[in-house]
C-alpha cells in the first residue's frame, strides 16, 4: 500500500497540466475553487483507473495519436484564456460553480499520456496482488488527494500576493508560457506518435 500512496503523491508532484491548474487556480481564486478543480481532476483519475482495470486502455491506445493531438489544443486554449485574466474577482468565472470542476476534468482527461501512466504504472502494481486491489487503490488516491491539497494551499498562501495587477499581469504571462510550451509538447508528442508507422526508423 505504500508503494502506491508514494506512486500518487509524486505522481502528483511531477510538472505538468493537472499541477499547473491546481496551483494556478488556488493562486487567483481561493482554495475553495482549488478544491473543485481537484475534484474534477479525481474523477478524471478515476475513469483512467477503470479504464485500465477494464481493458479499455488498449483500446485508447490506438488513439492516442489523436488524443494528444486534441489534449495539446485544448492545453493551449487555457493558455490563451490565462491572458484574459484582468483581475481576481472575474463574475463569468464565479458565477459558474461547475466551471472549475470542468476545468480539473477537462484538463485531465486531455492529457491521454495519463492513460500510459496508469497503464505502466498503476497496473502493475495492482496486478502484484489482485485480492487487495480496493485498498491498493484506495491508498493511490490518498497519495493524490494529500498532494493536491498541500499544492493547493500552497496556491492559496499566494493568493494576495495576485491581488496586485502588476504581479497578476506577471503570473499569466509566467502561466501561458508554460501551459502554452506544455500544449505544443503534447501536440509534438501526438504527431510523432502518429508518424511513427511512416518515418522509417533506419537509413539505408
Amino acid at each position: 500500500m505504500i508503494k502506491l500512496f508514494l506512486i500518487g503523491f509524486i505522481g502528483v508532484l511531477i510538472p505538468g497540466p493537472d499541477m499547473l491548474l491546481v496551483v494556478r487556480t488556488s493562486m487567483f481564486y481561493g482554495y475553495k475553487k482549488g478544491i473543485q478543480v481537484l475534484l474534477g481532476i479525481l474523477t478524471g483519475n478515476g475513469i483512467y483507473v477503470l479504464s485500465v482495470l477494464l481493458g479499455f486502455s488498449v483500446i485508447l491506445n490506438e488513439f492516442i495519436s489523436y488524443l494528444s493531438i486534441l489534449g495539446g489544443l485544448y492545453i493551449i486554449y487555457l493558455s490563451f484564456q490565462v491572458l484574459k485574466i484582468e483581475s481576481v474577482e472575474i463574475p463569468s468565472e464565479n458565477s459558474k460553480q461547475a466551471n472549475f470542476y470542468a476545468k480539473g476534468l477537462f484538463t485531465n482527461l486531455s492529457n491521454p499520456k495519463a492513460m500510459l501512466y496508469f497503464a505502466s504504472i498503476l497496473l502493475p502494481a495492482l496486478m502484484e496482488s489482485l485480492s487487495n486491489q480496493f485498498l491498493l487503490i484506495f491508498s493511490f488516491f490518498v497519495g493524490v488527494i494529500l498532494a493536491f491539497l498541500m499544492l493547493i494551499f500552497l496556491g492559496d498562501f499566494f493568493y494576495g500576493l495576485v491581488q496586485d495587477k502588476k504581479n497578476l499581469k506577471k503570473t499569466n504571462y509566467i502561466f501561458f508560457i508554460i501551459f502554452f510550451i506544455y500544449g505544443i509538447y503534447i501536440i509534438f508528442l501526438g504527431v510523432k506518435e502518429f508518424l511513427a508507422p511512416v518515418i522509417p526508423t533506419k537509413f539505408y
